[in-house]
């Protein structure tokens, strides 16, 4: 009996979530709220106009023919002459 009342609760449960899911406004209010929570921080305050300075800078000195290596941080500062 105990066994019974127990999966019965577990199924309930699971039904009353489905329905919180499906028919409510429920994950958009999640979203909303998490994003509020973690606002961007502003662009002067990052790194990215730094690196638009570095690309920018970059991107005129690349002779033709030359291998672009594409990546992230750990990328950026890789020894690139060595490769051929």
């Amino acid at each position: 009996m105990k066994k019974i009342v127990i999966i019965a609760y577990l199924i309930a449960v699971h039904v009353l979530l489905g329905v919180a899911l499906v028919k409510t406004d429920l994950i958009p209010r999640v979203s909303a709220r998490l994003t509020h929570a973690y606002p961007a921080p502003p662009e002067e305050d990052s790194i990215i106009p730094r690196l638009r300075e570095v690309h920018e800078q970059m991107d005129s000195s690349v002779p033709a023919g030359a291998t672009i290596f594409l990546g992230d941080s750990i990328t950026m500062g890789l020894a690139t002459q060595g490769p051929s």
